[in-house]
């Protein structure tokens, strides 16, 4: 028997101990095996080149794993938040893609993937976007990059389910798509001339970006009219 305990005050040492292992077992479990819900939250603001925050638009989020499905998400005054909250014993996917679909005024804008994000971190970003007149006048490394953007949005459509497609349509037109492609073959020589392009790299591009070129073909080919 315990040092200080006598068998005549046993019981009430007993009485006051068990209301507290009552207490103690009736506590939410933290044994190991159990865990909460993992949560994937994406924060950023969309601007254009002036840094204007754009006025209307929509991200369609997807993740890298079969069990979690798809995302809609509103940009509203040129904010979003992505908070989803993973299905039980589902771990984070590999990665997050993110398609921002933006109208400026009354343009709408091609659409701009972001892709390859971390599930397991909390992000801020920000992201700029480009009118047709915005791009008359950008760099090598805008031109690069938005030439990169009309094969993802080729990609993302063919790819595409019939409700994203639905949902998207518009910023996939091929005459969309065609004009973006005009003003960046347009604005090569300027790039090369003022803006720190490469002859060599800008002839390549333009060549690849011409009437009846590679992309000219694949849009009017793959696209939606």
């Amino acid at each position: 028997m315990p040092c200080g305990v006598t068998p005549s005050n046993w019981p009430l040492i007993v009485l006051r101990v068990l209301p507290l292992t009552i207490s103690l077992a009736l506590l939410p479990s933290t044994a190991k095996g159990e865990e909460k819900h993992k949560v994937i939250k994406i924060t950023g603001t969309v601007v254009d080149a002036y840094r204007k925050p754009v006025d209307t638009g929509s991200i369609h989020v997807s993740f890298a794993s079969d069990k979690v499905g798809d995302e809609h998400v509103d940009i509203e005054k040129g904010i979003f938040t992505i908070q989803k909250t993973l299905p039980d014993k589902v771990d984070y996917p590999l990665m997050v893609k993110m398609t921002f679909h933006v109208t400026i005024g009354k343009e709408k804008l091609p659409p701009r993937t972001i892709e390859h994000l971390s599930a397991q971190r909390k992000q801020d970003l920000h992201v700029v976007v480009y009118t047709d007149e915005q791009l008359a006048k950008a760099n090598a490394g805008q031109l690069f990059a938005e030439s990169q953007q009309l094969e993802n949005a080729v990609f993302t459509w063919v790819h595409a389910t019939e409700a994203f497609r639905e949902k998207y349509r518009d910023h996939y037109s091929a005459k969309l798509l065609d004009s973006r492609r005009r003003i960046i073959s347009k604005s090569i020589p300027f790039a090369i001339e003022a803006r720190g392009m490469n002859k060599d790299y800008g002839m390549y591009l333009a060549g690849r970006l011409k009437d009846e070129g590679e992309i000219a073909t694949r849009l009017a080919k793959l696209l939606p009219r």
